[in-house]
């Protein structure tokens, strides 16, 4: 393959990628990492979830996302009660304690990636994301190289010094 060719290809994935998020957010889905196991084994423990934050008007067994404080909880709804919503995780033996208002809920869970969450976490690190992203550049770099028959050739002595008399040692 071409280093034209390998290019172009990677280059029509990262913006087919990022159109695809794009239209997802313009339709109102929002991405979340589910951080525990309350929800396992629906959703495990590092699953992106994909909420729906258009529609606030969970039914009953819907999983819904919704808003405590700074934190985000991802839980079925069981009932309603009062005008509120009773959620309760899939591995919880009860449900929660503090019914959930209709303006706490940040939307329905509409799909799940299991384990995606980790990658993503890792990613939030940016030296991490520094480093792969060089270590990566560098191998596409090298892999387009050697597919245009540019190999790196390394001479047998990696410097000379040159004296004032230019006399070469």
């Amino acid at each position: 393959m071409k280093a034209g060719k390998t290019t172009k290809r990677i280059t029509a994935a990262a913006a087919a990628i990022s159109l695809l998020f794009l239209v997802l957010y313009a339709l109102g889905i929002r991405p979340y990492i589910v951080l525990s196991g309350s929800m396992e084994p629906s959703i495990s423990t590092g699953s992106i979830v994909l909420v729906d934050t258009l529609h606030r008007n969970p039914k009953i067994n819907d999983v819904i996302t919704y808003q405590i404080g700074s934190n985000r909880v991802t839980h079925r709804m069981i009932r309603k009660e009062d005008g509120n919503y009773i959620t309760k995780g899939d591995a919880n033996s009860t449900e929660d304690l503090i019914p959930v208002q209709k303006q706490q809920v940040n939307g329905i869970v509409i799909f799940h990636i299991p384990l995606a969450g980790y990658v993503l976490m890792f990613f939030r690190n940016h030296m991490s994301l520094f480093f792969v992203l060089m270590f990566s550049v560098r191998i596409v770099h090298a892999l387009c190289r050697l597919s245009a028959g540019k190999a790196e050739s390394f001479p047998e002595k990696p410097f000379t010094i040159q004296r004032k008399d230019d006399s070469v040692r």
